[in-house]
């Protein structure tokens, strides 16, 4: 189906200012008269018994919401769990809705495809014979920015109660277009969920491109035909002949900070980096140079690292690396971001992962080309670096225009702004 999609011939008033018009023979109705609603619980955590295998019954929780459709699951209940707790069997083609659970977690969706439980955290809401399960699912991924500020102006710690969902309004069609516009918003919608995986994919790629020419230039170099020679570590492999190895401790000063986390000011001057990639604001600074700065514990570590070059304050649990000698200040940041989680993160030193351990630290082994041949290294990774940059913003730009295409179509079908040829 394609072509420019028309207005109905006949509207009417709706009654509802956000919703304006609606076609001649729909009709607007509370969520309330047309579906019931239910949630869950969870069974005591303190009895094994109550949870089994994927044999068991499904149990849904907001972690399994993807915004799509619900079929997989991570964790099962037994019967004897489901009979003394407050959970119920919801039956396939519920849409489900994350009631609460935090930023990124409330509003979270799914249309259900297996019969399973949830937790009380989701409101189902049940298949009616007054609406197609499809076409409600389409509602509920139009309506969804409705509730989130609904939820966000009723209380402080916001949710979307059932209350609010029982209340919703929606715009009914009869039976049979509700099944034409679903049918044609599902052909559309997976045209244009394909496209943004093909792009997302594309960024993936970029990113690993980077990735890859990042460690090729810093380990080997970025003439090919340079003479090569054993660095005299296994991980590293060869090198070319001018480089040496050094290890990190005679290539740079390294202290921790002394602030927490709670000391962070969004209305701060200065950086303040703590464990992880986000950058935090504070209102002091105690370092004043340029420095390299890694996570010392928690996920960050071997994954977590900020180059800087002026102001800023640092956590009591970060690693300042700074007053370089032998090296760059960008060269250390480049060849330590790209190469030290193949150190930190792989055999034997999976230990590391929760805390950055000082001497597999400290004897991290560089391989340092002279000098001028590392900010010839830099040269290449910026330039390079900056036109992958340039493609994956043009690929992540594509990705929101066909985003907000996805959702102007839903918004304009399933209100009836426009129709959908039988």
């Amino acid at each position: 189906m394609s072509g420019k999609l028309l207005p109905y011939e006949k509207y009417k008033e709706s009654g509802l200012e956000w919703l304006g018009v609606i076609p001649q023979n729909w009709k607007v109705q509370p969520i309330k008269q047309l579906f019931k609603t239910m949630s869950g619980g969870t069974p005591d955590s303190n009895t094994p018994a109550y949870y089994s295998d994927d044999s068991g019954i499904p149990w849904i929780r907001t972690t399994d919401l993807t915004n799509a459709i619900v079929d997989n699951y991570e964790i099962a209940i037994t019967v004897e769990a489901m009979r003394n707790s407050a959970c119920a069997m919801v039956p396939k083609n519920s849409v489900l809705i994350a009631m609460y659970g935090g930023e990124g977690t409330i509003g979270k969706f799914g249309l259900l495809k297996i019969d399973a439980t949830i937790n009380q955290a989701l409101c189902a809401i049940l298949p009616s014979s007054l609406m197609t399960h499809q076409f409600l699912y389409f509602f509920v991924q139009f309506y969804r920015p409705y509730w989130m500020i609904g939820a966000e102006s009723s209380r402080k710690d916001p949710n979307i109660s059932q209350n609010l969902i029982q209340n919703t309004k929606f715009c009914l069609p009869p039976i049979s277009v509700q099944v034409v516009i679903a049918n044609y918003l599902d052909t559309q919608t997976i045209r244009i969920d394909t496209l943004i995986k093909e792009q997302q994919e594309l960024i993936e790629l970029l990113r690993e491109k980077r990735q890859a020419l990042i460690s090729q230039a810093v380990t080997k170099g970025i003439d090919p035909k340079a003479k090569m020679k054993d660095s005299g570590v296994e991980w590293l492999g060869k090198i070319p002949e001018g480089w040496s190895t050094k290890k990190l401790k005679y290539l740079c000063d390294i202290q921790t900070g002394d602030k927490d986390t709670v000391e962070a000011d969004d209305e701060g001057e200065f950086p303040f980096f703590v464990r992880s990639q986000v950058i935090e604001h504070i209102a002091s600074y105690t370092a004043d140079c340029e420095a390299v700065l890694t996570a010392g514990d928690g996920v960050g570590v071997g994954k977590v690292f900020h180059y800087f070059n002026g102001k800023f304050d640092y956590h009591q649990r970060v690693y300042m690396m700074s007053n370089f000698r032998l090296v760059l200040g960008k060269f250390f940041y480049n060849f330590l971001k790209s190469e030290f989680a193949k150190v930190a993160l792989e055999g034997n030193a999976k230990s590391t992962v929760d805390s950055l351990r000082m001497p597999l630290f400290l004897n991290f082994v560089f391989s340092l080309p002279p000098l001028k041949e590392q900010q010839s290294i830099l040269d290449l990774i910026d330039d390079e670096s900056s036109k992958i940059d340039t493609l994956v913003s043009e690929a992540e730009s594509t990705i929101t225009l066909m985003q907000e295409h996805r959702s102007a179509l839903i918004s304009a079908v399933v209100t009836g702004k426009v129709r959908v040829p039988a």
